[in-house]
């Protein structure tokens, strides 16, 4: 593994990747194992816990599969998902779901880094990366500052940002700026351990309320993950840990002793895009292309399914950079990911409104088949994408 930003500095890279989660590591690993000479670096030290429901669906791992990574969640311990409960108030409805697994970021981000690593990436942590706007006629340039060292600059064919909702890696081009959502929400989360609690294993537990969403899974280890999608007004007036709280009281879930005393953690606003979604050897991917609240759990669905997209583009880049490959990401971005988000975005939309959510529950507990096609849209393992090595 590189040790310093000096002798990261010192070479001329394929690709350098900008954050380590599931989009950057993932891509990372793939390049590398099409020949690219690729650096990932992240701003954090590693493991590190991120806010997210931790559920992989069932496209998400088709595309492990083909990656050759099918086994990696069952090695994480991961835990099996069967049935969604959806609670509002006094109604609930329980949905079956054909195929998924749940597993914290912190251990699913952690071994995407190590399997990238195998592969040949270069893994720098604890490493601020910021794109300046120089290029010249080979590559990009890009400042990377490791703790209060002074940043060194590093050279690379081909830049893919991939650290986030903020990118704070592109804060010096203007071009890249997102636009967030009105009403958009943040996202709260925590991991802890519940030694005797009523949650089904098996199961994603979900409250839905006036002010927001909250999510609880079995992950490994004997954890649970909670996860929430939160009204910015009602975390300012009762805090994080209060706000998940009365979601759940609301939706009569019952409240685990320990999760009065866990740590929770915050995200910036969650619903945004990102209009331009490239320029010139620079790449977006990931949450900083994009995101919707996480209702339906698709994340890193999109954050692969763009990573495989992605990949050829890239490849080409580094051989021979041409304008048009700027247009070709927006459109296969378009085409691929932005449908699947407005899928998302319309489920969110729903939700937000008490009386839809009764209305909705009624109406699939009455008539549970309607449930079926959604589900399956949302869990289609078939795609169109195979990964291969060069």
């Amino acid at each position: 593994m590189m040790q310093t930003t000096i002798d990261a500095g010192r070479e001329l890279w394929d690709v350098l990747v900008i954050g380590a989660g599931p989009a950057g590591a993932f891509v990372a690993r793939e390049l590398s194992r099409c020949g690219m000479k690729t650096l990932l670096v992240e701003s954090k030290s590693f493991p590190r816990d991120k806010v997210c429901g931790g559920c992989i669906n069932g496209r998400a791992l088709a595309m492990l599969r083909s990656a050759g990574l099918g086994t990696l969640c069952e090695d994480l311990g991961g835990k099996k998902l069967s049935s969604v409960e959806l609670r509002s108030g006094s109604q609930e409805l329980h949905i079956p779901l054909p195929t998924g697994v749940a597993v914290s970021r912190r251990a699913m981000d952690l071994a995407l880094v190590q399997e990238a690593i195998r592969e040949g990436v270069e893994f720098l942590p604890e490493t601020k990366a910021t794109v300046i706007p120089k290029t010249d006629f080979c590559c990009r340039h890009v400042l990377l500052r490791r703790r209060d060292f002074d940043p060194i600059p590093a050279r690379c064919k081909v830049v893919l940002a991939c650290d986030g909702l903020n990118h704070p890696s592109l804060r010096q081009l203007p071009l890249f700026h997102s636009c967030v959502a009105p009403r958009a929400r943040v996202g709260i989360g925590g991991i802890f351990k519940c030694d005797s609690c009523s949650y089904p294993e098996e199961r994603i537990v979900m409250a839905v309320g006036r002010h927001g969403y909250v999510g609880i899974t079995h992950v490994e280890n004997g954890q649970l993950n909670v996860a929430a999608a939160v009204d910015t007004k009602f975390v300012h007036e009762f805090g994080m840990r209060e706000a998940v709280l009365q979601l759940l009281q609301n939706a009569n879930i019952p409240v685990a002793e320990s999760m009065h005393r866990i740590p929770l953690h915050g995200t910036p606003l969650l619903t945004r895009h990102t209009p331009n979604l490239a320029e010139e050897r620079l790449f977006l991917l990931g949450d900083a292309a994009g995101y919707v609240e996480p209702f339906t759990g698709e994340g890193i669905t999109m954050a692969w399914s763009g990573a495989l997209r992605l990949v050829p583009l890239v490849v080409k880049a580094v051989a021979c950079w041409n304008p048009g490959l700027v247009t070709q990401w927006q459109q296969k971005y378009h085409h691929a990911i932005a449908k699947r988000l407005r899928i998302c975005r319309a489920l969110t939309l729903l939700i937000r409104h008490p009386w839809a959510v009764r209305a909705t529950l009624a109406v699939f507990s009455a008539c549970p088949g309607l449930c079926i096609p959604i589900v399956g849209r949302i869990n289609n393992t078939s795609f169109d994408l195979k990964v291969s090595k060069s």
